[in-house]
């Protein structure tokens, strides 16, 4: 009997959903009853999100009412990765997700089942970030800046996550062979931390705020690691995007989605407002805001870092939803010259022209 050899893009794409999927409807139904209590109620967003502080940021705006001024309320179901979030919005579990641009979301979006429709967080100089982050032994041994990370045993959330492609950058701009580095995929993020630090993997990618927090326990003498380099100064990348469901971009429920990207904009440009500005520029009452906001952020936080650590330590969320269209075309490019993703997947087919912001001028973050 002959047996037809599938496509490799299928066989990923195939697993990957089979993987993801009952995580992604098991999460979702930790908040069922929060969610179904508000499913009927005509302009309540269901968005799909990852515990960091991306997606705290916009828990923040709807506890601050930049969503209800928009004219929604926004209801958040939270997903151990960006994979499982990807799912939820292409399955309608939930209309919108903000979370890292993954291989699922190219394939879900490849098949038509969801649309990018603009621009959140980007690694962008001058701005915290994500952090290589390495263990005590592989410091040791001699892994003390990116270009060494070839040799690493590097933990990520899952194949063809968001991390998966920073090692791909990576890997191109020091010319090392992705196939020979040994990749661990760890499931949720909140393993990372704890297999870097009991030295299970060598190194991992996290946030500033919580690569800060891990080192400054450095002196207590156990688990210790080490930061050996910042992603945005590396490799600048699109890392978040905003993308919904294909139902939310009929004429009936388009003006939710609007409202939705109108809300994330003014969450956005009071964030960029506050945290890129010198302490000692803001006034007295924005100083106060801006620590009502770290606190709220948070909160929502998990692994959990302080308020402190949110004002410190703040990130790139682009306040116009403006989405680098050349970072999107590369990003599916990697993914398909790697097998994960059909080779008909273009930037046409994935992103929404229609409600992409117009390219208006970013503010630029002075040191805080």
């Amino acid at each position: 009997m002959h047996i037809k050899k599938q496509p490799l893009f299928l066989i990923f794409s195939t697993l990957l959903a089979c993987h993801f999927i009952m995580a992604a409807a098991d999460a979702t139904e930790i908040h069922a009853n929060n969610v179904s209590a508000v499913k009927n109620t005509r302009n309540t967003v269901r968005v799909g999100i990852v515990p960091l502080i991306t997606g705290a940021i916009l828990q923040a705006g709807e506890s601050r009412g930049h969503f209800e001024r928009a004219g929604i309320k926004t209801e958040y179901v939270i997903f151990p990765t960006a994979q499982q979030v990807a799912l939820a919005v292409a399955s309608g579990k939930v209309d919108i997700g903000q979370t890292g641009l993954t291989a699922a979301v190219y394939n879900m979006a490849g098949r038509g089942k969801i649309k990018i429709i603009g621009g959140s967080h980007r690694e962008q100089p001058h701005w915290w970030g994500m952090t290589y982050l390495v263990s005590d032994q592989a410091w040791k041994r001699g892994i003390k800046e990116p270009g060494s990370l070839g040799k690493a045993r590097i933990g990520i959330t899952d194949y063809g996550s968001s991390m998966h492609y920073m090692i791909g950058l990576l890997a191109e701009k020091y010319q090392f062979s992705l196939p020979d580095t040994q990749i661990v995929p760890l499931g949720a993020v909140s393993n990372l931390t704890t297999s870097v630090a009991s030295g299970q993997v060598d190194a991992v990618m996290v946030n500033a705020a919580t690569a800060h927090s891990m080192t400054e326990k450095n002196s207590k003498g156990r688990n210790k690691v080490h930061i050996i380099g910042f992603v945005n100064d590396e490799t600048p990348w699109q890392t978040v995007g905003i993308f919904a469901h294909k139902s939310m971009l009929s004429s009936e429920k388009r003006p939710l989605v609007m409202a939705f990207l109108a809300g994330y904009k003014n969450t956005a440009r009071e964030y960029t407002q506050l945290f890129a500005e010198k302490q000692k520029q803001l006034s007295v009452r924005k100083q106060q805001t801006k620590m009502t906001v770290a606190k709220l952020i948070s909160q929502f936080t998990q692994p959990a870092i302080t308020a402190e650590q949110v004002r410190n330590y703040p990130i790139y969320m682009d306040p116009n939803a403006n989405l680098d269209e050349k970072s999107i075309r590369h990003q599916i490019q990697w993914y398909q010259s790697h097998s994960m993703l059909d080779k008909t997947v273009t930037l046409e087919k994935v992103v929404d022209r229609m409600l992409l912001p117009a390219d208006e001028e970013k503010p630029k973050k002075t040191d805080t």
